[in-house]
């Protein structure tokens, strides 16, 4: 895995701005891993064709009971929701 400097210079971009990156792992350079909870792990990561540097959630699906997966899949519902240049 390669590995990146996580400081990103701020600037300045407007509040309805949302970056349209393809989702597609293969899209990534995966870089270190920055946490882990019960069910993921976050890791740095690079977006290949725009060079932007971003935090990758890697949710474990496999594993989990009903009512732990329902909780995930929720998450997962809200975060599409929302229009922030901090989620893609």
């Amino acid at each position: 895995m390669a590995h990146f400097h996580p400081y990103v210079s701020p600037s300045r971009k407007p509040n309805n701005f949302k970056p349209k990156i393809p989702k597609g792992i293969e899209n990534f350079k995966i870089g270190k891993e920055l946490g882990s909870g019960a069910f993921s792990t976050v890791y740095f990561a690079q977006h290949k064709p725009t060079q932007t540097l971003v935090a990758l959630k890697q949710v474990q699906l496999e594993d989990l009971d009903q009512k732990h997966y329902d909780c995930c899949v929720k998450e997962v519902e809200l975060l599409n929701r929302i229009n922030s240049e901090n989620y893609v």
